[in-house]
C-alpha cells in the first residue's frame, strides 16, 4: 500500500524552499531551490481532467460505469470502459476490437489502474491474442507508474490490435454454389 505524503504545513512567502523529486519521464532525482513568491491552493484530482480528455477523444467508445468502493474502504473508485479499435477513424477498416475496463483507485496515478481486457463486439480476437494484449498493457502500466496513463494504454492497445486486424477469411463456396 502506498500512502499519500502528509504535509506538515505550507511555507511562508519569501521563504527559501527546496523541492526534491523526479521530473516527468526522468530517471534521476532532481533538486530545485527557490523562493516562495505566491501560494495558491486547489484540490488536485489528476484523473478527473484525464477522464474528461479521454471521454472527449473516445466519445462513443467511452462509457462511464458506476463508481465502486475503493480497496480498503477509503474513498470511491472511478470505473470506465473503453472500446479499443485498431483504426478508430476508419470504421469500415476495423475487423477486431477489445474492451478495456479500467478501475481507478482514489490514489491513482500513484496506485496503478486495475485493468480488465475483454473481447469486443466485432470479430473477436482469440484468447491467445487477448492474453498477449493483457501482458503488453501490464508492462505499459509498470512503465508509466505514477503518471496519468489512460491515453497511453488506449494507444498501445489500438496499435497492438492494428497488427491483428485481419478481415475474415473468405469461406469456400456454399453448398448451394457447389
Amino acid at each position: 500500500d502506498i500512502r499519500p505524503l502528509a504535509l506538515i504545513g505550507l511555507p511562508h512567502l519569501h521563504e527559501d524552499v527546496k523541492v526534491i523529486g523526479y521530473p516527468m519521464g526522468g530517471d534521476n532525482i532532481c533538486v530545485t531551490r527557490g523562493v516562495v513568491s505566491r501560494i495558491d491552493t486547489v484540490q488536485y484530482v489528476p484523473h478527473q481532467q484525464e477522464l474528461l480528455v479521454v471521454q472527449s477523444i473516445f466519445m462513443d467508445e467511452f462509457k462511464r460505469l458506476p463508481d465502486e468502493p475503493a480497496s480498503g474502504g477509503h474513498g470511491i473508485c472511478k470505473v470506465v470502459q473503453l472500446t479499443i479499435l485498431p483504426c478508430p477513424n476508419e470504421p469500415d477498416a476495423n475487423h477486431c476490437d477489445a474492451r478495456l475496463l479500467v478501475r481507478l483507485e482514489p490514489s491513482y496515478p500513484i496506485q496503478p489502474p486495475l485493468l480488465t481486457v475483454q473481447a469486443g463486439d466485432l470479430s473477436q480476437p482469440s484468447e491467445a491474442v487477448l492474453a498477449e494484449l493483457r501482458t503488453l498493457l501490464k508492462a505499459k502500466v509498470a512503465e508509466l507508474a505514477g503518471h496519468a496513463q489512460l491515453m497511453a494504454l488506449a494507444d498501445a492497445a489500438s496499435e497492438f490490435l492494428r497488427t491483428h486486424n485481419e478481415p475474415p477469411k473468405p469461406q469456400g463456396p456454399s453448398f448451394h454454389e457447389q
